[in-house]
């Protein structure tokens, strides 16, 4: 698996982790993200819930999923 970046789900607060392949590569193979996108806190706000897309190789910039409404989701 690739790289994840973490986004807070709050778009006021729009902090973000980058999660390493190695650490990502722990989790049981039958886990879907979807499963854990409300179990993360964002460490700088407190919100409970997070957006996760799978990260880049480092020469493009990762870019949060979007609503209708033009909200990040």
């Amino acid at each position: 698996m690739r790289d994840l970046i973490v986004f807070c789900q709050d778009y006021r607060c729009s902090h973000n982790v980058k999660l390493p392949a190695e650490y990502v590569d722990r989790w049981p193979d039958g886990i879907r993200i979807s499963q854990l996108e409300p179990r993360f806190v964002c460490t700088a706000c407190g919100m409970r819930g997070s957006c996760i897309v799978a990260g880049s190789n480092g020469t493009e910039q990762a870019i949060l999923p979007r609503k209708k409404n033009g909200l990040p989701r």
